[in-house]
């Protein structure tokens, strides 16, 4: 294929070397070899009209040039014209954007916009923060709607009185700010932190250009700064070695070390495990471990005093945390700006006295008795020191809403009634005048709470005893104990069974005839509300089950046992619930002149729900004798 296309090219170049007139011999080739093409010897061409020739012939090297003759290249594509062309106009527009953007009389840059901030670098915590902040705009053009936007770090309040916490604060600045212009802002703010605490306050600035809507911001160096001293102190007082389950008191003195009122401080406490919160002065405001102080004046000082027991073992370390700061707005009862921290740490020696308390026999923390029975109190006070302990003291100390109807009978004791206290002393009790190491001594007295018309009555007894012993390095010299217990009394519901009515039938009963008795179950509750009460009844096997009527509750009956069963739920204090339901008696002959049973005695059980005791109660027998009617429910013969 290639030699027939080199053929034709050489045929076409020949036509155009030799001149019209005279057409080359159709397949005559002309074959050039190295080093002979002297011999070759073409014709003349001749002119348009074949007289002359029209110019000298060609030579033998021409020949040879057209037979080494390659085909010539195409034509460069109209795409890659397209794309240089492209690539010129890119370039083109590069270079005027460059030069407008250099040149332009009508942008603006950030670049060109200057933000500083100035301030003092230290100030005491709860001074004013006083920083200068100026916009000076370098652009050829304003800038409008201007606002400055201030960053405050945690616990920032306002510098006014209103005292309002601070988080972000934008100030926007009322006219645009020409080409040129500078404009200086001072912002002001109450800070607070901890001594020697490096806050920062970060500023920017937000604009717009006119004929956008594009909002712009230029930011500032952050501006930092260090609390030289905080504007409060917080002093932790508490003894250092304690005893477990022993009652101890710790004071938080907050002191005012700023020039100005500082408001709305919050004091808050973290507990070990194993601190029981007992009381406070002043109480929380939050939980038992918030307090807040409105307002304290420079150079003044508030104490708050929490009480409360550790319990451990010995040896234990605990550790008290108290932290006071700025109130946040969002959270009134959480600390926004940390101002100052304390703690004091507890170590725990076995307790002076091993204090045992029982009732009726029971060593548990709430014990409950019966209603208008006694509870009988043991107290045995131990010595687990090393050396003897002198002039013990035990206190029984009454509270509870049964007290004042609570009869209170002591062998050695002496009871108070003023302020409900039971005393034991070594006057009174021989025994606790010296109590040897691993001694211990028996006391005893006992209560009868009366509980009529009260809703969950109960006495709390908090024993406490004290002694004496010789010094020791960082202890007590009075030693103390701790322990409290509570006697509840449980309600009292009864269940009474009564007939009602006979519904139909023959009055008194007929043998071979059929009577249909109504029967009323009724639950009265007394002090405190039950729940889950449920009561159940067998009928005898000559009695049928008819079917409930009306009344509270759910009813059943097994035929299987013969057994009736009423779920009664819930009886509020005081309350009561009631239902009923119908039987049937069609008497035989066996039953003539006596008064039969229609329901046997009904048993009841709920639970009290303050006390948590299951109770139990009976009611009797159920006859098909009608109430005050003689003779009604003595079966007749036919």
């Amino acid at each position: 294929m290639a030699d027939k296309r080199s053929t034709e090219q050489l045929d076409n170049l020949r036509d155009r070397l030799y001149a019209r007139g005279e057409t080359p011999r159709p397949h005559e080739r002309v074959s050039i070899k190295a080093g002979s093409a002297s011999d070759v010897r073409p014709k003349p061409a001749l002119d348009d009209v074949g007289m002359r020739p029209l110019e000298e012939p060609v030579a033998p090297e021409v020949d040879a040039i057209a037979a080494g003759f390659e085909e010539p290249k195409p034509r460069r594509s109209y795409r890659k014209a397209l794309l240089m062309t492209a690539i010129g106009f890119f370039a083109l527009s590069v270079l005027v954007s460059s030069v407008y953007l250099v040149l332009g009389k009508n942008t603006v840059s950030g670049s060109n916009i200057v933000l500083n901030v100035s301030g003092p670098f230290t100030l005491g915590g709860g001074d004013v923060l006083d920083l200068q902040a100026s916009i000076t705009n370098q652009n050829s053009v304003a800038i409008e709607s201007a606002t400055l936007v201030v960053s405050y770090p945690a616990g920032t309040r306002s510098a006014d009185d209103s005292g309002k916490e601070l988080f972000t604060e934008r100030i926007p600045l009322d006219s645009s700010i020409a080409s040129g212009e500078t404009r200086n802002v001072s912002v002001k703010a109450r800070v607070f932190g901890e001594e020697n605490q490096e806050a920062e306050v970060k500023v920017s600035v937000e604009y717009r250009v006119t004929g956008s809507s594009a909002t712009l911001v230029k930011e500032a160096a952050a501006h930092r700064f260090k609390i030289s001293h905080a504007p409060v102190t917080l002093k932790v007082e508490a003894e250092k070695t304690i005893s477990s389950g022993q009652e101890t008191t710790v004071k938080i003195v907050v002191t005012s070390n700023s020039s100005a009122p500082i408001k709305d401080l919050m004091v808050k406490a973290e507990y070990p495990t194993g601190f029981d919160f007992s009381r406070s002065e002043p109480a929380p405001v939050s939980g038992r471990n918030v307090w807040r102080l409105d307002e304290l004046k420079p150079e003044e000082s508030v104490t708050i005093e929490v009480t409360g027991v550790i319990v451990g073992t010995k040896s234990d370390k605990y550790v008290m945390k108290y932290s006071v700061g700025a109130a946040g707005d969002r959270n009134p009862n959480d600390i926004a700006s940390l101002l100052a921290v304390g703690d004091t740490e507890f170590t725990l020696e076995d307790p002076f006295f091993d204090i045992d308390v029982s009732i009726n026999n029971s060593d548990n923390g709430t014990v409950s008795i019966a209603p208008d029975s006694q509870a009988t109190v043991f107290i045995d006070v131990k010595n687990t020191l090393d050396t003897p302990v002198y002039d013990a003291l035990v206190e029984i100390k009454l509270s509870g809403n049964a007290l004042p109807d609570t009869n209170v009978l002591t062998n050695i004791g002496y009871y108070d009634s003023n302020t409900r206290t039971i005393r034991f002393d070594s006057g009174s009790a021989g025994g606790l005048r010296r109590l040897n190491p691993g001694s211990s001594e028996r006391l005893s007295f006992s209560l009868r709470p009366s509980t009529s018309g009260l809703e969950t009555p109960q006495v709390v007894l908090e024993v406490s005893a004290s002694a004496r012993r010789v010094s020791e390095t960082n202890a007590r010299e009075t030693i103390a104990g701790t322990i409290e217990r509570t006697v509840k009394i449980e309600s009292r519901p009864t269940i009474n069974a009564t007939l009602v009515t006979a519904a139909s039938g023959p009055v008194p009963p007929v043998v071979g005839k059929e009577t249909i008795y109504e029967v009323l179950w009724k639950i009265t509750n007394s002090a405190n509300s039950i729940s889950g009460a449920v009561v159940t009844a067998v009928l005898p096997t000559y009695v049928e089950w008819k079917g409930s009527g009306s009344g509270s509750g759910a009813w059943s009956y097994n035929p299987s046992t013969r057994t009736v069963e009423w779920q009664a739920g819930s009886v509020n204090s005081g309350a009561s619930a009631s239902g009923t339901f119908r039987v049937s008696l069609l008497p035989s002959s066996s039953l003539v002149g006596r008064t039969p049973t229609l329901v046997e005695a009904a048993h009841m059980k709920a639970t009290d729900n303050f006390t948590s005791a299951l109770l139990r109660q009976s009611s009797s027998d159920v006859t098909t004798e009608l109430g005050g009617q003689r003779n009604s429910g003595v079966v007749q013969s036919n």
